[in-house]
């Protein structure tokens, strides 16, 4: 019942209780195993979307980096599809290159 919850705070822009919602949802492991892939993308983006309202540079830079654990400990989640690991995989590799960007350069070029 909680998850449906946090379908309402998007358009409601209460990001912070649904970011709150999404981890304690990806918290216990008992309810919801087969949501929690869609959970890890929609906390990756709120965080993403929080980071982008910011204006402290410290703390964007302290979203940036929570949305980059968030999506590794999203790859390494055994409850997590293969499918939607690719989709882990683009997010981590976007939020990894505001950090690095030529990084950015290297995956491009094939190197």
């Amino acid at each position: 019942m909680v998850y449906k919850a946090t379908k309402v705070f998007g358009p409601l822009q209460e990001f912070e209780l649904e970011l709150e919602t999404l981890d304690a949802l990806l918290d216990q492991r008992f309810w919801g195993r087969g949501k929690r892939a869609r959970w890890y993308t929609r906390r990756a983006l709120v965080l993403k979307h929080l980071a982008a309202m910011e204006q402290d540079k410290t703390k964007k830079g302290a979203l940036h980096l929570r949305s980059l654990e968030g999506i590794k400990t999203a790859l390494l989640d055994d409850d997590t599809g293969i499918g939607m690991s690719f989709l882990f995989y683009i997010f981590f590799f976007n939020t990894y290159s505001l950090f690095v960007p030529q990084f950015t350069v290297l995956v491009s070029s094939g190197v």
